[in-house]
């Protein structure tokens, strides 16, 4: 069940980082420490925030049961826990419903915008919903046999439920995977068609904003529409570092370094541990002939992962 427990994660991160008063790491970042020996309050260190929120996932046929905690980074110590159980239809209004009482422990106020989309999470259908989970759990595995293999998940989604906006924002992402290798003159043009049937049925779909931005930067090369595309998958999708990352990209494409290096320095935030974002925020300074700047920012990415060769680059 790793996939509905991914599912779950990404979905609840998704739904935290939309209420504007918290700052949440990206599921990118949190997601390789699981298994990790670290103590909480290390990792917390490491991605430098004040509090942590754990859980775990048991299923027993179309019912799961989700338990989850709010730790105090510094002491450790629980602030709030609770148990959830819920049918397989009610997940997305069991994660809108922990993002509320998460919201209250901390003490933040919700916009009325964030209170009524919390309090609207629709119903899903169980099974299209399982299968658009094993899905993206293959799709994120960034590998070509993995990658098609969840683009199949997700078409059989799709065949169950023609109206599913998830299933066509993740066959977007994974469309726009593919257009990045080579072979696939075809790919952008699909992404595009499956981020705006997402859009049709879903106007508040972060991911499909994404995922349509990402194809009119590279495929259509409309920058200025893909501007405004990426900040409104910013605005309702927050946690999404890969979002800052090519939003960034188009901004140095634009001539506008200053924000290209606040937006990337963002998704180096949202994944303070990912070495492909201090990589990538080491080229901009590079570029900007801000050598300290790149020097240092290239050696923490090394910190990471000593084989990128976007870090050893800007060394060099």
């Amino acid at each position: 069940q790793a996939f509905l427990v991914d599912g779950i994660h990404e979905a609840m991160t998704s739904t935290l980082s939309g209420i504007s008063a918290l700052r949440v790491k990206s599921r990118t970042s949190t997601a390789s420490y699981r298994g990790s020996e670290l103590k909480l309050t290390e990792i917390a260190h490491e991605l430098g925030v004040s509090r942590v929120v754990t859980g775990s996932v048991l299923r027993d046929g179309e019912t799961v049961r989700v338990n989850v905690q709010l730790v105090d980074a510094k002491t450790d110590e629980y602030i709030w826990t609770e148990s959830y159980e819920r049918d397989l239809r009610d997940l997305l209004a069991l994660q809108s419903e922990v993002a509320r009482a998460i919201a209250r422990e901390v003490s933040v106020e919700l916009t009325p915008g964030e209170a009524a989309r919390l309090r609207t999470a629709r119903q899903v259908d169980p099974d299209v919903y399982e299968t658009y989970l094993k899905g993206m759990f293959f799709v994120k595995q960034l590998n070509r046999e993995s990658i098609m293999q969840g683009m199949r998940y997700l078409q059989e989604a799709i065949a169950i439920d023609p109206r599913e906006p998830l299933a066509y924002a993740g066959l977007a992402l994974g469309y726009n995977t593919i257009g990045h290798g080579v072979s696939s003159h075809d790919a952008f043009p699909k992404a595009i068609a499956a981020a705006e049937k997402a859009l049709e049925i879903d106007e508040l779909s972060g991911e499909a904003w994404a995922a349509l931005a990402e194809a009119q930067l590279y495929y259509e090369w409309d920058w200025q529409t893909a501007d405004a595309t990426f900040q409104r998958a910013m605005q309702l999708s927050p946690s999404l570092d890969h979002t800052y990352a090519h939003y960034a990209y188009l901004l140095m494409l634009l001539g506008r370094s200053e924000e290209a290096i606040e937006i990337s320095e963002k998704a180096r935030d949202l994944s303070p541990v990912d070495p492909l974002w201090a990589g990538f925020t080491s080229w901009i300074y590079l570029l900007e002939e801000r050598w300290d700047d790149a020097i240092q920012t290239a050696e923490e990415c090394l910190l990471f992962e000593t084989r990128l060769d976007l870090c050893r680059y800007s060394l060099g």
